[in-house]
């Protein structure tokens, strides 16, 4: 609405007061590469005297647990060079544009794409390959907790099976119990079961099916419907379920708490939405990396450890030092951080702020000094 400088000074603000007790700040920035919103992060960074690292996460696993939107890769290797470069060389024109610098870009490849040819095409549009990461399926995986998470789901029964648990699938449970469970049978391990929460008699039926070795196991059950949830994702006690309506999943939440631990049952969630809405929100869920996704932040780390490049990470330390020192009474270094005209007029008038004064200002009916007042 034309006031994007106005934001511009509040970002600044923002990042300024936050940044000031911190020895590094990693500022992230999603869909960097969707149009119209590259250019104003690449301002925002300039602004900040920020180099920007741009992660090229272009889709090469399934959209979902069904995988209708997926881009497949694996017979068309000059597909992804050539969308990645489109992608990197868009970033690299918005950031040189507004000024800012575009320390590297990390990508994954898909499985049977050449990595010399990606490193080959890098070079090409001038950009540099900071880490060029071979796919790991486990990052496609959808764990119980980032379901729960995204959902904003009450935790019902299993919160210590929720990052364990992976969905591969999900099934909506309308049906009576022996065609469910039929169902369930002749599919993969590993399902989402997705019904109504009046539905007792298909959570105690499906949580019995568990205990035969000859069932596939299931990865977690959604019960959906308005009702009273007690115990919302990331709290630390699970009470019953309250409310008149809900007597029968009251009574069968409060004797699945008391059967033994070494009976397997699988994490029981609750949302407010409709059966619809829940099975549709999971379907249509990318990956997430919780605090709780220990799996997925181990394999990250040991990714990062073997195929991030070495020099990109001295890079990386450099500038943390130089940006310590420069704020320390020690003489600055040449690489030192970069003040910036915003950075700059920033600093000014919260200096101006802090030390309040009167001044007065001449030629009253001038329209610069009723601006300036």
């Amino acid at each position: 609405q034309g006031r994007e400088d106005e934001l511009l000074d509040i970002v600044i603000e923002k990042y300024v007061e936050y940044a000031a007790d911190k020895d590094f700040v990693l500022v992230s920035r999603g869909h960097l590469g969707q149009l119209g919103d590259v250019f104003w992060t690449a301002k925002v960074a300039a602004a900040l005297s920020l180099p920007v690292v741009y992660v090229c996460h272009d889709q090469i696993t399934p959209r979902g647990f069904y995988g209708g939107d997926q881009v497949t890769y694996h017979n068309n290797p000059q597909a992804y060079v050539s969308r990645v470069s489109e992608v990197a060389a868009r970033v690299k024109e918005a950031v040189d544009s507004r000024g800012g610098k575009l320390a590297g870009v990390i990508t994954t490849i898909p499985p049977g794409v050449p990595q010399d040819s990606v490193e080959s095409m890098f070079d090409r549009v001038g950009v540099y390959p900071a880490a060029i990461l071979p796919f790991d399926e486990r990052f496609s995986h959808i764990a119980m907790s980032e379901i729960a998470y995204a959902l904003n789901a009450n935790v019902l029964l299993g919160r210590d099976l929720l990052s364990s648990q992976v969905a591969k699938g999900v099934v909506v449970a309308t049906r009576y119990v022996p065609e469910t469970l039929e169902t369930l049978r002749n599919m993969e391990p590993g399902q989402l079961l997705v019904t109504h929460g009046e539905r007792t008699d298909l959570l105690l039926a499906v949580v019995m099916a568990q205990q035969s070795p000859d069932f596939p196991p299931v990865a977690g059950i959604v019960l959906s419907g308005s009702f009273n949830g007690d115990v919302c994702y990331g709290s630390t006690e699970e009470r019953a379920v309250g409310g008149d309506g809900n007597t029968s999943l009251r009574r069968a939440l409060s004797i699945l708490r008391r059967v033994p631990n070494a009976v397997r049952i699988p994490p029981v969630i609750s949302v407010d939405a409709s059966t619809y809405e829940a099975a549709s929100a999971v379907h249509e869920m990318r990956p997430i990396l919780l605090p709780s996704s220990h799996q997925k932040i181990e394999a990250a780390q040991i990714l990062f450890e073997c195929h991030l490049d070495s020099a990109f990470r001295q890079s990386l330390l450099a500038t943390v030092t130089s940006e310590a020192q420069s704020a320390s009474t020690e003489p600055r270094r040449k690489e030192a951080f970069v003040t910036t005209p915003k950075l700059f007029q920033h600093r000014l008038f919260s200096k101006a702020r802090s030390q309040k004064m009167t001044i007065v200002l001449p030629e009253g009916d001038d329209r610069r000094v009723v601006a300036a007042a």
